[in-house]
């Protein structure tokens, strides 16, 4: 038995499809492979300049070593920095405690509690008194909290009303040299001249009971009052010296005398011995004589009679040098001591024996290395916290000549002035005259040479009247008035 099959058309769709596929699958593969042999050639290529660059590396290594004079250049190489570190021998200073005062139901004071405040300043070695007001009842204590810093005879010289912290209260203070004094009810105004010393009047006759207050800035409401006593008087020339002790936690800043005379520009001073006041002024070209006293005459400007408390103020110039003391004011006329006066005056005061010695390491013994560390020594009479000032800066580590003492005396003769500008100390004799006396291990100077430091928040001037000094420089001894001396010791 046979069978046919039946007939069916071809279908050319079916056909056409799958040629596209195949193409399309060659299409593909040959992408692939052609993607595989361009990475291949980046990698081949990147091996060959990395070849290219070590080869050039090894041939300038090579060409180096083969030239004996080129060897490889070193870091930049830095003479170490100076280091100085200062032991102080001052006067002595003022036994004081803090007394605190409370009240009850008194959220400022009970948070000072918490904090540990008076802890806090045991813990620094003060003796702390704690009294609450409301059951022991204080003379002058209206208000709390209150924190008074008072002496061993219970006067309190510094106080601090409302909240505070400890570190507040234990930060030192920088006080203004202008100031009123007050004995036995009378009250006018004075100047520090550094060493303890106040410069004033002497017509107010007061020998006893003295007090000098000092602002913390001067036209503030703030001070510190300190007990003084009478170092000198003379009525003849109407001038008279106190001294004072201040505590350690108090630094009063002082004023410098000026060498010769020179017109002032203004008088700070208390009205009434108590209002603050600046009078602007102008002198007139004419010495006079009041009461027997040489006075230098001036014109002030927004000020008439009467002038109490204003004698005993300062005249000072535009850099703050005092060029006279207020003696007598008539109308918006000012008279005041002249500088060869108060010169003269002051030359047999007895100034306080205070040495403050500098260890110096790597460091020549340069007059610069000696400029660089009187700046740091000054920088602490202006009161400038020693971890704040970079003492490495104030050298000039360009300096290689060693110049000794005799030189820098002959350069002050010919140039009147020299100027260490990496210290910003400049030391200045313009006048008319100066005796230098030259020995084997000091030279002195008569009048002194003012010096001044000025940089940075560094300003304070004073004078520098001698050194004296080992032959090789090792130790050095500026003799000094307006700072302590300052005994230099290169290590």
């Amino acid at each position: 038995m046979s069978y046919a099959l039946p007939f069916r058309p071809f279908d050319f769709r079916k056909l056409l499809l799958l040629i596209f596929a195949f193409w399309t699958l060659i299409v593909i593969s040959a992408g692939i492979a052609c993607c595989d042999e361009v990475q291949a050639a980046r990698q081949r290529l990147q091996a060959l300049q990395s070849q290219k660059a070590q080869a050039a590396a090894v041939e300038a290594q090579q060409a180096l070593d083969a030239v004996p004079h080129l060897v490889p250049v070193p870091e930049t190489f830095r003479r170490p920095e100076p280091q100085i570190s200062f032991e102080r021998s001052m006067s002595a200073s003022v036994e004081t405690y803090f007394a605190i005062f409370t009240k009850n139901n008194c959220s400022p004071c009970e948070r000072m509690k918490r904090e540990g405040v008076q802890e806090s300043l045991e813990a620094a070695g003060h003796r702390v008194v704690v009294s609450n007001v409301d059951e022991s009842p204080t003379q002058g204590v209206d208000v709390a909290p209150q924190v008074w810093l008072c002496d061993a005879d219970r006067r309190p010289l510094r106080k601090w009303k409302g909240y505070h912290t400890a570190e507040q209260i234990l930060t030192p203070s920088s006080v203004d040299g202008l100031c009123r004094l007050q004995a036995n009810n009378t009250r006018w105004s004075g100047v520090s001249i550094g060493d303890g010393l106040i410069l004033s009047v002497a017509h107010h006759e007061q020998t006893e009971n003295f007090f000098v207050e000092f602002p913390l800035t001067f036209g503030g409401s703030d001070y510190v009052r300190l007990p003084a006593e009478l170092v000198k008087s003379d009525k003849a020339a109407d001038l008279s010296v106190l001294r004072f002790r201040s505590p350690d936690l108090i630094t009063v800043q002082s004023y410098v005398v000026s060498e010769l005379a020179a017109d002032a520009v203004e008088v700070p001073g208390y009205l009434a011995g108590e209002t603050p006041k600046r009078v602007k002024i102008r002198r007139r070209n004419f010495l006079s004589k009041i009461a027997g006293i040489a006075v230098d005459s001036y014109q002030g400007f927004g000020i008439s009679s009467p002038q109490f408390g204003m004698s005993g103020s300062p005249l000072l110039t535009p850099d703050k040098h005092i060029a006279g003391i207020q003696a007598v004011g008539a109308g918006s006329e000012v008279g005041a001591v002249t500088v060869d006066t108060i010169r003269g005056f002051l030359s047999d005061v007895e100034r306080d024996d205070r040495l403050s010695v500098a260890s110096v390491l790597d460091a020549e013994p340069t007059a610069g290395t000696f400029a660089a560390v009187l700046a740091a020594h000054l920088s602490q009479c202006d009161d400038q916290p020693e971890d704040e000032i970079a003492y490495g800066s104030l050298f000039d580590l360009s300096v290689d000549v060693a110049d000794d003492w005799k030189q820098l005396a002959a350069q002050l003769l010919a140039a009147k002035q020299i100027r260490y500008e990496s210290a910003g100390i400049t030391c200045d004799w313009s006048g008319p005259s100066r005796t230098f006396a030259v020995a084997t291990d000091r030279i002195t100077v008569s009048p002194g040479i003012r010096v001044t430091a000025n940089k940075w928040r560094i300003k304070y001037s004073c004078s520098l009247d001698g050194v004296t000094y080992t032959p090789d420089l090792s130790s050095v001894t500026l003799l000094l008035s307006g700072a302590p001396d300052l005994t230099i010791r290169l290590n």
